[in-house]
Formats: structure tokens, sequence, C-alpha cells
């Protein structure tokens, strides 16, 4: 968050498994115009066939959550998420950033951790647009996304890897701001990966939520 303002720390875990997908999200919510920070605890679970949402604490009182017949999961194919589902894509399409299929080379690059980074770009209409300066040493894996939104604010994420004997690369921190179109940050959020498991057994019952 900008200097003197409120700030908070949370744990997240994402869990793949062979075409399943979990994710605990303890994000808290930031409230639209106050910028009032609300604890906030949700799970996201798929079978492979289908998905549960889980919500511990309520939207109101007491726990709730829903089941839907399909199999994805949308909050996994975040842009907060993007620099772990780009990497480790847990065997499924449905966990990766959305728009990947759709990037086009613009044909120039930017300096990123001192290496020429190539610029691709996809262009939503009038809604906006996504660009990824891809890093040639870390096996092309995003070094920077940026989202530019219609009203001229934009987020940005900047990614740090390291070397992982199995998968290669493995993010482990990130930083995202979102700016104003005058450039006040109006939120700045790091994250940073504390364990990773790979080719760990799960249980098949971690993805398959029991609603009491």
């Amino acid at each position: 968050m900008p200097p003197n303002d409120k700030t908070e720390e949370w744990l997240d875990t994402l869990a793949f498994g062979a075409g399943k997908v979990r994710f605990d999200d303890n994000r808290p919510l930031v409230a639209g115009n106050t910028g009032k920070l609300i604890a906030r605890k949700m799970v996201f679970a798929s079978d492979g066939r289908l998905s549960r949402y889980h919500f511990p604490e309520g939207a109101s009182v007491g726990p709730d959550g829903f089941i839907k017949q399909d199999k994805k999961i949308p909050f996994v194919r975040q842009i907060d998420l993007a620099p772990l589902t780009m990497t480790v894509r847990g065997m499924s399409p449905d966990t990766t950033y959305e728009i990947l299929s759709q990037l086009a080379p613009t044909g120039r690059t930017q300096a990123l951790e001192g290496t020429a980074c190539a610029e691709y770009k996809f262009t939503q209409g009038n809604h906006g647009q996504t660009e990824f300066w891809l890093d040639p040493k870390v096996d092309y894996l995003p070094r920077r996304i940026q989202i530019t939104h219609r009203d001229g604010s934009f987020d940005r994420l900047d990614i740090q890897y390291s070397p992982h004997d199995v998968v290669g690369w493995i993010p482990t921190t990130w930083n995202r701001t979102r700016l104003s179109s005058s450039g006040k940050i109006l939120i700045s959020v790091k994250a940073t990966v504390e364990r990773v498991k790979i080719n760990a057994p799960i249980p098949d019952s971690d993805f398959e939520i029991q609603f009491q």
C-alpha cells in the first residue's frame, strides 16, 4: 500500500494435481471508495469435473458456498497468480492466465534486469491493453506484465525467478503496483513464494470441499 496507508499480510495456498486445482485465498478485500481493507477467506477447488466455492465466514452470517457444473475456476486465472500459473500450469490450460494465446509480438524490446526482453501485446477493443515482456534468460518467462485500463490507470507486475532442478524456473517474488492515470500509487502488493513442492502427493479430498 502507499506510505502512511493501511497494510496487511496474508498467506495463500495454490495446489495443482492432474487437471485438478485448489486455491485458498486469504487476501483482504479493498472496499470501493473508502480503500478500507476487509478480511475475508475463500476456498476454490476443482476436481476436474465440478468446481466448488466455499466462504468459511459467509457473505453475511455463517459459512456458505456453492457447486458449479463447470471445472473452471476464474479466480485462479487472475493476474495476481499469473507468475505461478504461467510457470506451473497444472496440466490444463484452464488454470493459465486467459489471454496468453492472444498475445502478439510487437517487435520491440525493453531492458529489464539487464536483458533485452521481447514485448508482446494484447488489445481488447476499447477496454484497454495488456503487455508482456519475456526474458530469454529465463526461458522466455514474463519479466514484466502491464495492464492498462480504459481510464488510463494501470497494473504492473515485476517478477523475479530462481532456477529449479525439476521445472527449470520458479517465480520467487513479484510486485504488483496499481497506479492512477496521473501516476499516483493506489495499491502495492509484494508476493513471496514461501514453499514449493513439485510432484508431492495430494489427497483427492483436497480438491473436493465438503460443505457442512
